[in-house]
């Protein structure tokens, strides 16, 4: 992690310190210690709690693919972020997910998971953390 990296991350992408923890392979109070020392000012008021109610269809799809694709995670006590990791070859179909998902998708990268000497390409995508998000996180964990 470079203090531009996590200004980037952090300022210009509005990604919560548990998200880019959960991007970095590091903790939430690592990245809060290494904002604080590269002087990375706390951002109180983040774009996700400024969006739109989901729509019927966006429920839907969460619903849908949190018994399949996606998951939740806690992102704050009152907050909460979806994502998921797909085979690059099903890239498309996420695709779709986020247009349906719309103003709620945060960002997307391209990863790899590896298992022992295989290597498996990957697409993934995550929601900005947002109150919307948390009830669907208290009614499946």
């Amino acid at each position: 992690m470079t203090p531009e990296l996590l200004r980037e991350l952090y300022e210009d992408q509005g990604l919560s310190e548990t998200q880019i923890a959960n991007q970095s392979g590091l903790t939430q109070v690592q990245v809060n210690r290494l904002r604080k020392k590269w002087g990375i000012a706390t951002i109180t008021n983040r774009a996700g709690r400024s969006l739109p109610p989901l729509s019927e269809e966006q429920e839907q799809v969460i619903l849908g693919s949190l018994l399949g694709d996606g998951h939740l995670y806690s992102s704050g006590q009152h907050t909460a972020t979806y994502s998921e990791n797909h085979s690059t070859s099903q890239e498309e179909y996420a695709r779709w997910k986020m247009g349906v998902l719309g103003s709620y998708v945060s960002n997307s990268a391209y990863r790899e998971k590896r298992d022992g000497d295989k290597v498996f390409p990957m697409f993934s995508f995550w929601t900005k953390s947002c109150s919307q998000l948390k009830t669907f996180y208290d009614l499946f964990y």
